[in-house]
């Protein structure tokens, strides 16, 4: 059996393809405007994940944003 952190980053990959291949094909009900990429959820997916030993690099693949994205949403500069 896969270690939990395995699973949730292999399922935001699949969801970040599906959304990227929404985009590419000109959908634009089910994306997110370029100012906001992250939902609440996302952000505390993201935290827990951290706690669980996600580095920050392997984060902001998940979730298709900088690394430094990821460093200011732990740190909580960005989402407080």
């Amino acid at each position: 059996m896969s270690h939990p952190l395995v699973m949730a980053v292999e399922a935001m990959l699949l969801e970040n393809a599906k959304l990227k291949e929404q985009i590419a094909a000109g959908s634009t009900s089910s994306t997110r405007s370029n100012k906001r990429k992250l939902t609440k959820r996302d952000v505390e997916m993201m935290r827990s994940l951290k706690r669980l030993g996600a580095t920050n690099q392997e984060l902001a693949t998940a979730y298709d944003v900088h690394h430094g994205t990821v460093s200011r949403i732990i740190r909580g500069i960005y989402w407080k």
